[in-house]
């Protein structure tokens, strides 16, 4: 898409545009907010998956983490074998 002409098509200084895509088996949402006067991106987020977020939380040593088994939060993942790996690789038993 054309982000410039579709925000002077509609009036617009600002143009907000996303997308969702599969990126090594995990989901990735990527937004964006572009002046389109100039198409310069003003604004980009790139939201992390679940197990993205699991991963910086053992990162930075989130004491939730000791309730990673049993959060039925969680119970979404229990298939995923990356959710199995990080339980390992925390140590719990």
């Amino acid at each position: 898409m054309d982000v410039q002409n579709a925000g002077n098509e509609l009036g617009v200084a600002a143009l907000v545009s996303g997308r969702v895509s599969l990126h090594d088996n995990e989901i990735e949402v990527r937004a964006e907010l572009t002046d389109v006067r100039d198409n310069t991106e003003l604004w980009v987020s790139i939201t992390p998956t679940a197990l993205q977020w699991l991963r910086i939380a053992h990162k930075a040593r989130d004491l939730g983490m000791e309730r990673l088994k049993t959060d039925p939060f969680l119970d979404p993942l229990r298939q995923d074998p990356r959710l199995a790996e990080l339980i390992k690789t925390i140590g719990l038993p």
